[in-house]
């Protein structure tokens, strides 16, 4: 329907029986659009289909989470509303996710997961506006720099391996309380706003193509710590 996200949408065609379509993603884009199955209004193509069935793989509940958040605070035009633009964020990050330590689907789903949640986090923090997150400061492919997506992804592997450190330690030197507080913080985006609150403290961009300088009299604490993250 034409209320449909492209997460509802592709969750709704994956419950339908594609193989008698006959399994490619081109023969079930002819199938879907001869039973006139459309997303929003636009017809049915191999490349929706191939987004949708990458899409579908990735989400787990956290990421279903992530993504109603970011459509009920920013708009569903911010990205659950593309499929060309969340199948490509997806499909990028799955093929990061080895060079992440994020092996198999589960990895997969808690690279997608943390990435996304770092996205709501830095609109969260008004670091950005949202338009700010165009496809080519995401994946800049053209003169083969690291994105967004992947600066990310690298920041994900890192707190992996944090959060696996602090685990690690000793309990003369970390109690094992405060080892799990400190993993359970860190290892998730939204954990991290939750113990480091920022409330109407960081100003908003005023370009999409700059980062806004943050005061530091104001929650220094929580904005450095943004900062680091974001």
């Amino acid at each position: 329907g034409m209320s449909d996200t492209f997460v509802t949408w592709s969750q709704r065609i994956l419950k339908m029986d594609l193989r008698s379509m006959g399994g490619s993603a081109q023969r079930i884009a002819d199938a879907l659009s001869e039973q006139g199955i459309r997303f929003r209004g636009s017809k049915v193509i191999k490349a929706m289909v191939l987004a949708a069935q990458n899409l579908v793989a990735s989400l787990d509940a956290g990421t279903e989470e992530i993504l109603l958040r970011i459509e009920h605070e920013y708009g569903r035009e911010v990205l659950s509303d593309s499929y060309n633009k969340l199948g490509k964020v997806v499909t990028l990050l799955r093929s990061m996710a080895p060079n992440c330590g994020a092996a198999g689907q589960a990895g997969q789903q808690a690279l997608v997961s943390w990435v996304l949640q770092m996205r709501w986090l830095t609109l969260r923090r008004r670091y950005v506006q949202a338009k700010w997150f165009r496809m080519e400061v995401m994946d800049n492919g053209r003169d083969k720099s690291p994105g967004w997506l992947a600066m990310s992804a690298a920041k994900y592997a890192a707190v992996r391996h944090l959060t696996h450190l602090f685990e690690s330690l000793p309990s003369d030197i970390l109690s094992a309380g405060s080892r799990t507080k400190l993993g359970n913080t860190f290892r998730s985006p939204i954990e991290v706003d939750r113990a480091f609150p920022v409330e109407a403290a960081c100003p908003l961009a005023q370009d999409e193509d700059e980062m806004p300088v943050v005061d530091s009299t104001q929650g220094e604490k929580a904005r450095r710590l943004g900062e680091v993250l974001c």
